[in-house]
């Protein structure tokens, strides 16, 4: 009894590490420029997996530069732009070059700063979606690969129950016979379907 517990927690521990190897490759995949990382660890929390995706993703790296960029270019905008605006009547011309732009040129690069940032939590939230859509894809394959093996099991109980009813002779040849082929052909699908999975 002790050895079929040890295999059934064997078994779930060897799929646990599977799935984890799963979600991580998939998350690699999903975001379509990563750099393929992988420690020999194969226990990962969602939260391990996920600091390894965006610490690997060159999308974030990216997105990381852009917002290095927009603050330069911001911070350039700022020290050319007066702190205040102050309108002499004496030439229109000179206020709008040397104080209006200035200002409109500030808060263009702000704008493009506040942008990049956004775009880099976008990066990283998307990140974090494919790594979640991944898990789930990977449990819904080991739900359906459960359902295919529970089925199989009641398949061959029942095929077992036939072959009972027809030892004592509760069913005749022809209905057994009959029965039987639908039984086999329904395991043999079953047998596709886990081996597809």
């Amino acid at each position: 009894m002790q050895y079929i517990k040890y295999i059934v927690k064997n078994r779930e521990a060897v799929r646990m590490k599977r799935k984890i190897a799963a979600v991580l490759s998939a998350a690699f995949i999903f975001t379509s420029s990563m750099q393929v990382y992988a420690e020999p660890k194969f226990n990962y929390s969602f939260e391990q997996a996920a600091q390894l995706a965006i610490n690997n993703s060159t999308d974030l790296t990216s997105a990381d530069k852009n917002v290095d960029i927009a603050s330069d270019k911001y911070d350039t905008a700022n020290d050319a732009a007066p702190n205040k605006v102050n309108f002499s009547a004496s030439n229109f011309k000179n206020f709008i070059n040397q104080q209006v732009q200035p200002q409109l040129g500030r808060e263009s690069a702000y704008s493009s700063y506040q942008q990049a940032l956004l775009q880099k939590e976008s990066t990283k939230r998307n990140i974090l979606l494919n790594l979640r859509e991944a898990i789930i894809d990977i449990e819904k394959g080991e739900m359906s690969v459960n359902e295919a093996k529970i089925q199989q099991d009641l398949k061959n109980t029942e095929l077992k129950a036939l072959e009972a009813r027809y030892s004592v002779g509760l069913i005749s040849k022809r209905d057994y016979d009959a029965k039987k082929l639908a039984i086999t052909k329904a395991i043999d699908q079953l047998d596709k379907v886990d081996k597809s999975l």
